[in-house]
């Protein structure tokens, strides 16, 4: 597959799910921008993605919160003026 994300599985997963559509490249833009929008193209996707049981927003301060807690434990063998501290 070739286009702004050629090895990645998601614009495959995009495809598979027909939640959107794929842009091959920035030329392609527009005119998949035009597609999307078409009523009954964008209505099709729209239901797709309400069928998806996505928990990601939810799972955000749990990561957030996890990310800050490695990182302090990652700032005490930082030398002193190197991690951004004053």
């Amino acid at each position: 597959m070739r286009g702004l994300y050629p090895r990645s599985g998601i614009t495959r997963w995009v495809r598979e799910k027909q939640v959107g559509l794929v842009v091959s490249n920035f030329k392609a833009v527009a005119g998949t921008v035009a597609q999307l929008l078409e009523k009954e193209t964008f209505a099709k996707f729209r239901c797709n993605a309400r069928k998806m049981r996505n928990r990601a927003l939810f799972e955000i301060p749990d990561v957030l919160s996890r990310i800050l807690r490695e990182s302090k434990k990652g700032a005490a063998a930082v030398p002193q003026g190197l991690s951004g501290d004053s």
